[in-house]
């Protein structure tokens, strides 16, 4: 499961991957992937934390979408 704050007057471009209930390993294996990749996120109660800013660029979000989709394929 993803979760984001909706936009509005109090978005905060925090986006969290959560826990999967059906494999608990998931988030593990999801976090070893991303940091091979370079990317950077927290960890937050088991869940993956993903905080974009100002210092971020469209290239580097990219990059997070990539690993993603090459680690799903991986399934």
């Amino acid at each position: 499961p993803i979760y984001g704050a909706p936009f509005g007057p109090h978005f905060a471009n925090t986006v969290t991957v959560r826990e999967r209930p059906d494999d608990p390993d998931y988030n593990l294996r999801l976090a070893e992937a991303l940091t091979a990749e370079g990317v950077k996120f927290s960890v937050r109660r088991s869940a993956l934390r993903f905080s974009s800013h100002l210092y971020n660029t469209p290239d580097d979000i990219e990059r997070v979408l990539h690993v993603l989709g090459r680690f799903l394929r991986q399934k």
